[in-house]
């Protein structure tokens, strides 16, 4: 399952099948079909998210 993870202050432009990072943060693409273990399930509203 694909995942994309946006930095605050930071925003994409997607054209077509590509995109462009804009502001002043970073971006995170995440191909997790071959992951083992995450927490997503378990974790709290106020906790971070493992994978």
């Amino acid at each position: 399952m694909p995942g994309i993870g946006i930095d605050e202050n930071t925003a994409i432009i997607v054209e077509g099948a590509k995109f462009k990072v804009i502001c002043s943060g970073a971006v995170y693409l995440v191909d997790g079909g071959d992951v083992p273990h995450s927490n997503i399930a378990e974790a709290a509203a106020d906790q971070a998210l493992s994978i």
